[in-house]
């Protein structure tokens, strides 16, 4: 499984696989780098093997999209701020037909508007320059960030509901 993450200075990052942590799981604070603060991403989760795929086709290669939360520390600069266990904190998959083309994401008490037709067809675009470099396969994630969204402060003991539309998608538990 490929994790490709553009962050919001444009730069693309590759994550492991053990660095998911799924809905149900807490994620644990790291005694070093503290503050941490979370930051939001949209993710396409790709269906369906390709390589070359021009952009016109490009949204059949993906049928769902869920939020991450990406914990950093408060002063950044790490090299292995994505490639840690435990840095990408992934919420359940929803339906791109599920969504519509303007929504919300709320991270707690805060809601915030996401132009999800916007972001289709950014996805579009990211997914149609991986697969020029990279065969996609399914369970591939292409993740965005949603720069709408301010960084949320992950400092234990916290539970955090974080919805997509009006369905929630995690129940974040810091530890």
């Amino acid at each position: 499984m490929k994790i490709l993450a553009i962050d919001n200075e444009g730069h693309v990052h590759a994550a492991a696989d053990s660095a998911v942590v799924t809905r149900s799981q807490p994620w644990f604070e790291p005694d070093q780098g503290a503050p941490w603060h979370g930051e939001a991403y949209i993710a396409a989760i790709v269906s369906r093997l390709g390589k070359g795929v021009a952009e016109r086709f490009a949204r059949r290669y993906y049928d769902s999209l869920c939020v991450v939360i990406h914990p950093r520390p408060a002063v950044a600069g790490s090299l292995y701020e994505w490639t840690r266990d435990g840095s990408i904190l992934m919420g359940d998959h929803i339906p791109v037909d599920n969504l519509a083309d303007k929504t919300k994401v709320s991270v707690g008490e805060a809601s915030y508007p996401v132009d999800i037709a916007r972001m289709l067809g950014m996805f579009d675009r990211l997914l149609c320059d991986v697969a020029e470099h990279h065969t996609i396969k399914t369970g591939d994630m292409l993740m965005l960030p949603l720069t709408e969204i301010q960084p949320v402060a992950l400092k234990r003991p916290l539970t955090l509901d974080i919805t997509l539309g009006e369905t929630r998608v995690m129940r974040l538990k810091v530890r």
